[in-house]
């Protein structure tokens, strides 16, 4: 999913930068709404990001891109990887700014974590992934890994020319 924000004045810090926490309250935003159209009947929350590194500055009127893939899901859990380019209005060079996989656990009314796979939408989304209907994830021989953890094996999603990876691992999928 790809999703675009144009930076205002208002979003700057005292010395004219964006303010950190604003794009890391954009990065949890649209990576949230990413999991709850991927899950549109189930209720997730926050749960953290793999790492918090600014790559470069971002300036008044800068458009930022944000390309947001879901990468893994374990029992209760989804991860998304999020990269953000940025681009100067009157320009159409684009550069990273920010990455990280952002982490989100399924749960019920109470706020206690839930299985994905004991939902419908689970289902669904598994059934989707089984059937060939442009999967998301893609399974990997798990043979010789270790029983607690598979490396996210993602397609790379080709998006204008870029390849789009995510870098995180997560539970077996049973």
């Amino acid at each position: 999913m790809t999703t675009y924000k144009l930076v205002m004045p208002g979003d700057m810090n005292h010395y004219g930068f964006l303010f950190g926490g604003k794009m890391l309250m954009w990065v949890d935003e649209v990576a949230w709404i990413a999991v709850s159209e991927d899950y549109p009947t189930l209720h997730f929350v926050t749960v953290g990001m793999s790492e918090v590194k600014f790559k470069k500055s971002v300036h008044p009127q800068s458009v930022l891109r944000f390309d947001t893939l879901r990468c893994a899901e374990g029992r209760t859990s989804v991860t998304y990887h999020v990269d953000v380019h940025r681009r100067n209005i009157d320009s159409r060079n684009e550069e990273l700014v920010f990455s990280t996989d952002i982490t989100f656990v399924c749960v019920n009314q109470a706020g206690e974590k839930m299985p994905i796979a004991q939902t419908q939408a689970g289902q669904e989304i598994r059934e989707r992934n089984v059937t060939g209907a442009k999967p998301r994830i893609t399974p990997m021989p798990v043979q010789d890994l270790p029983s607690s953890t598979i490396p996210c094996a993602t397609e790379n999603a080709m998006a204008g020319g870029r390849d789009t990876q995510c870098h995180c691992q997560t539970e077996r999928i049973s």
